[in-house]
């Protein structure tokens, strides 16, 4: 019987314990926040207007702070219409914090724009605003292109 106390005893002092030093989630959710590495993006264009048919080339730094990120290993970038309709996404591997890669415009594109939105898997943990986002002017028929 007197095992027993004891035992029971020990079971309670451990649920309080456990109970005063439990977070709450909102502060477990701050505490994650804070202590989590951030990664920010910069998306480099060949060119800032395009012709229907012709293909974007891109170069994308990724950084941590103030060094090359070393947390994702895929660069995402998501192709829009000038609607916002998505067109194509394009997926290419990170290497020593940085990617690049193409996207060739569909010969009949007839909208007057494309956007282009690119990001990390991880920065998809935090807010979308942080994406890095560039619109780019499309030429259409016999507009002449003045690189």
């Amino acid at each position: 019987m007197g095992n027993l106390k004891f035992l029971g005893a020990f079971v309670l002092l451990c649920m309080l314990y456990s109970a005063t030093s439990a977070q709450k989630p909102d502060s477990a959710l701050t505490n994650f926040y804070d202590k989590s590495s951030f990664e920010k993006v910069y998306t480099q264009f060949d060119n800032t207007r395009y012709a229907a048919g012709q293909t974007i080339w891109y170069k994308a730094y990724i950084m941590s702070g103030v060094e090359p990120s070393q947390i994702s290993k895929n660069f995402y970038t998501d192709w829009y219409d000038e609607n916002g309709k998505l067109i194509s996404s394009t997926i290419t591997p990170i290497v020593n914090g940085s990617s690049s890669g193409s996207y060739t415009i569909p010969q009949k594109y007839t909208g007057s724009s494309i956007q282009a939105i690119s990001y990390t898997k991880w920065m998809r943990n935090f807010d979308s605003a942080y994406f890095f986002q560039k619109k780019f002017q499309i030429w259409i028929g016999n507009q002449s292109i003045i690189y």
